[in-house]
This record gives structure tokens, sequence and C-alpha cells, in this order.
């Protein structure tokens, strides 16, 4: 769909609608919840795994043979500690939140409620220092998300430059 974003953009990819997404997704509560496709994909639209693996082997990265998205939750458990736990069997009962560090393991509902592993946590500010843009490597600017529709891109200040440049 051409949204205002979208009209930005010098490349829209055919990324496939939620409802057309087979997969995981992690909300802001670290819970890892299934989702199945409710229709088949418009037209040409794809996964968006499938998009970014076939685009990493057009930029020179031959990433894993994945058939499904199931492959890929597989390779995260293996990869992250946290998620070790979570597979798509275990996801079709319900939701996990992680860390789930093994298959026995409920998840872990709610972090830091004996402390942290320095009694306190520890807040360090970083003042932004944008890459001059000689020194940039990639000129790609890639967005996902909430900012494909507008509704909070509109709002961010480079985008807006980006737009008027």
């Amino acid at each position: 769909f051409m949204t205002e974003t979208a009209q930005m953009a010098d490349v829209v990819l055919p990324g496939c609608s939620f409802a057309e997404e087979d997969g995981t997704f992690t909300n802001t509560e670290r819970r890892v919840q299934r989702i199945r496709r409710a229709v088949p994909p418009y037209k040409n639209s794809r996964p968006n795994w499938r998009i970014l693996a076939d685009l990493s082997v057009r930029l020179g990265y031959n990433m894993p043979s994945y058939q499904s998205a199931a492959d890929i939750m597989r390779e995260i458990a293996q990869a992250v500690p946290s998620y070790a736990g979570i597979s798509y069997p275990r996801l079709e009962e319900q939701g996990l939140q992680w860390p789930c560090p093994s298959d026995s393991h409920p998840g872990t509902a709610a972090l830091y409620q004996d402390g942290f592993s320095r009694r306190r946590a520890r807040f360090q500010i970083s003042e932004y220092k944008p890459l001059p843009e000689e020194k940039r490597v990639y000129p790609y600017l890639v967005t996902v998300g909430k900012y494909h529709s507008g509704t909070m891109s509109r709002f961010s200040k480079a985008l807006r430059e980006i737009r008027m440049a």
C-alpha cells in the first residue's frame, strides 16, 4: 500500500500484510505469540522473512536456506539463550515471555522482581552523534513496523529531513 512513508521511498518491497503472514511476533511485554495466515498473499506480496533473505543474497550474503518462519524460530531458539525454550509446538498452546531458557520453563512474567544483578539499575545517557555523510558505508534507510503507515513516521525529524532532500 502506498502510504505517506512509502511515497517517499525509492524502493518499496512487496511485503505481506499482517493477515497474510505466518510466524511469530514479540510484543513490548516480551511475549512471543504465534500468528497464522488468514488469507493467501495478495498478488506478488511475500513474507518479510523471505524478502529479507532474498535481499541479503542479492547484497552478497547467502543466508541459510529457510523454508518457513518456523525454521527461523528454531534458529533464534538455538542462538539466543532467552528464547531457547520457545518453539512453535509450545506457542500453539499459549504465548511465552522471554527469558524462557528451556523447554520446561514457563516463561518469565516479570523481570527484576528480586532486583538487578547490580542491586540497582544503571542508566547511562549517550549523546547522539550522527555519522558524517562522507563516512557512511551503507546509503540505505530501511523502515519497518510502526513507520510504514505514517502514524509515527510523519513526526520523525529524520524522515522529514529525507523528504525535504
